[in-house]
């Protein structure tokens, strides 16, 4: 007779025969991902995708050297293969006395589980594609749309799973309803594409879909006819979805692998002011709804709400315990790791706080700048803090559009953006990393 899948079944036998072998310590992440999705185009089908894994990331410490080795085939013969695997390599991996799972003064007592990670609505596959037929048929509805390069609908559910040989066990599911589209305006000889993307937890919180169709159409229409500016020094307005690459730079230089080494431009300011007084950035893996909310991290330490920059001072790195270790601190519970790495430090919900003004105001204070929609390159430098994109947006004056501009480059330095960084009151949650409009003085705007 045929046993039965038990995933904390599975997760224990892993651990008593990998400890049986002989290691210090081990854990391992059990990952169960369910997925479907309707791509169409013109209206018409042009894919069904549908899967159902499992994969597990095994990592086992001895003699303070690590490995992990992960799988997709849960058999017994396989999870043998994985777990000889993973002890011979780490035999041949560098030692590193910080490693290691979370002591008994390092675990934390209580883990928040009403987080609303899970949306029990699931999806039929017919539902998946009347959500892009409506959203492609509504950017194509838009007068200049001429072409389209499809819409998707996605939805995704994922159980993680965590047991380590420091007596930990627990586990969390999350889901998320995904919409893309991108379509194509046309005018005379001049092409142009634009997009609209939502992720959301709960399917309702998607909104309207004919208003997330529209929206890529009538980007698109107004990108049309753009033109080349000459090289100049102005204010840069970053929309929402361009701004949260900013707040992004900023989670990656506090990454405690870069500050642990001295690599990063923002080595030397912890506990200084970074940004105008006004300016307050959070992480905050314990958010309700979030797309990155889970009760714990990857290493069992329960998420916390994090100021990361509190009236603009810097407030704190991100760490797991590994880092925390080497710079003589806590973790702040910031561990995360692909099915094939052992835990690193990234952000979670990270967010720029709202500001006072609507995005008509913060613009109007200027009588012209650069509104950028689309960034393309990732010219940012962490060492140094040197920034360089390729940009495309609108050239604005007097709080108006007065023109699309495209094929420039904005430059500059992520210090001194940051400290001539302004926030509109238009925070909205689509990402896991957000932002509202934000405006940066004094940037270079390379053109012609």
């Amino acid at each position: 007779m045929k046993k039965t899948y038990n995933p904390k079944s599975f997760l224990e036998n892993l651990l008593d025969k990998t400890l049986k072998i002989g290691v210090d310590e081990a854990d391992a992440v059990l990952y169960e991902n369910t997925q479907m999705s309707a791509a169409f185009r013109l209206g018409k089908k042009e894919k069904i995708f549908k899967s159902d894994t499992r994969y597990f990331s095994l990592r086992v410490i001895k003699n303070k050297s690590q490995s992990v080795v992960s799988s997709s085939n849960l058999s017994r013969e396989s999870v043998k293969r994985t777990i000889e695997s993973a002890i011979s390599m780490s035999e041949a991996t560098p030692k590193d006395p910080n490693i290691g799972l979370a002591k008994e003064t390092e675990k934390t007592k209580k883990i928040k589980r009403t987080l609303k990670t899970y949306d029990p609505a699931i999806p039929t596959e017919k539902q998946l594609e009347e959500r892009a037929v409506t959203v492609e048929n509504a950017a194509r509805s838009v007068k200049g749309i001429t072409n389209s390069e499809g819409c998707i609908a996605d939805w995704e559910k994922t159980k993680t799973w965590l047991i380590g040989s420091n007596g930990f066990l627990d586990h969390y599911t999350q889901t998320k309803h995904k919409i893309f589209v991108n379509v194509l305006a046309k005018k005379g000889g001049s092409m142009e594409r634009d997009y609209e993307y939502r992720s959301t937890v709960f399917k309702k919180d998607l909104g309207d879909l004919k208003k997330i169709g529209i929206s890529a159409g009538e980007k698109a229409i107004k990108r049309l006819n753009p033109r080349k500016i000459k090289t100049i020094k102005a204010p840069i307005i970053f929309d929402p979805r361009v701004a949260a690459s900013v707040i992004k730079n900023l989670g990656d230089a506090i990454n405690g692998n870069l500050i642990s080494k001295g690599i990063s431009f923002l080595n030397n300011d912890l506990h200084k002011l970074i940004f105008s007084k006004d300016i307050s950035i959070i992480d905050d893996p314990i958010k309700q709804k979030g797309l990155k909310s889970r009760p714990f991290d990857t290493e069992g330490i329960a998420g916390k709400k994090l100021d990361i920059v509190k009236n603009g001072e810097l407030k704190t790195w991100l760490l797991d315990l590994r880092t925390a270790r080497k710079l003589g601190l806590k973790t702040t519970g910031n561990a995360s790791r692909t099915i094939s790495t052992s835990p690193e430090p990234a952000s979670t919900n990270l967010y720029l706080s709202p500001g006072k003004l609507s995005p008509k105001k913060l613009i109007a204070e200027t009588n012209e700048c650069f509104y950028v929609t689309e960034l393309m390159g990732t010219a940012v430098n962490l060492i140094t803090g040197d920034y360089s994109r390729g940009a495309c947006g609108y050239w604005m004056k007097n709080g108006e559009i007065a023109f699309p501009v495209s094929e420039v480059t904005i430059a500059g330095n992520l210090k001194n953006m940051f400290k001539n960084l302004s926030a509109a009151n238009d925070l909205q949650f689509h990402y896991g990393t957000d932002a509202p409009t934000i405006r940066v003085e004094g940037m270079i705007i390379a053109g012609q």
